[in-house]
């Protein structure tokens, strides 16, 4: 079953932009990733939040994705950069 991937993350006010460049960097191996369909950042300056929003074309490809990123580390650099706990939503799309 489809699923898309909804996630909030809150960066230290000084380090939106340096997220923000992060995310972006890694944005074309998201979407070439087997099983990714779509991937955008999102962000919003005045409230100091970035989206990621994802489809994957099913929760195995996704658990495949996240076993990849922390292999590579990657949510240890974001978490230096966060105020808060990301805030990660699944929901199956029909």
């Amino acid at each position: 079953m489809t699923e898309a991937i909804i996630v909030t993350l809150v960066p230290e006010v000084a380090c939106f932009d340096e997220l923000l460049a992060l995310l972006g960097s890694i944005l074309e191996e998201t979407r070439a990733f087997d099983g990714c369909s779509m991937a955008h950042v999102c962000h919003s300056k005045p409230h100091n939040e970035i989206v990621l929003v994802q489809m994957w074309q099913d929760s195995e490809a996704h658990d495949d994705y996240l076993n990849w990123r922390v292999e590579q580390g990657i949510f240890d650099k974001i978490a230096d950069l966060v105020a808060e706990e990301p805030i990660h939503k699944p929901f199956h799309a029909l």
